[in-house]
């Protein structure tokens, strides 16, 4: 499994990180591992962190996570499509992914001198 792993075949994040949602927004499958646990995620986004355990894609447990990304790696057809389900519905309401990207990233730059320091496109 170390070397599926480190050959890039499974990505295994161990923290909540924001590479998930830019793996997720492309469609990248990965697995999370988080052996802190997820105590300081916000409550509205429990149910995207659900979506992931529900799918066999996350675990807290470390006596479980090897099993569960060992069943991840080799999964089915059928069951890849429900990881990758997963994996969007994880990413819903969290990541923005605009249908015509050029179209966003002009409006963002277009407005760029209306935004203060510390707002963002998502606090708008």
């Amino acid at each position: 499994m170390k070397q599926l792993i480190s050959s890039g075949v499974a990505i295994v994040f161990t923290y909540d990180s924001t590479g998930m949602l830019e793996m997720g927004t492309a469609g990248i499958p990965f697995f999370l591992f988080a052996p802190d646990g997820l105590g300081l995620v916000r409550q509205k986004f429990q149910a995207n962190y659900d979506a992931l355990r529900s799918a066999g894609l996350l675990s807290e447990d470390s006596a479980q996570a090897g099993h569960l990304i060992s069943t991840w790696i080799s999964a089915s057809q059928v069951e890849k499509n429900t990881q990758r389900d997963a994996i969007q519905n994880f990413t819903k309401g969290i990541a923005h992914k605009p249908k015509n990207k050029l179209r966003a990233l002009r409006k963002i730059l277009e407005n760029i001198d209306e935004m203060s320091p510390a707002q963002t496109p998502r606090d708008r």
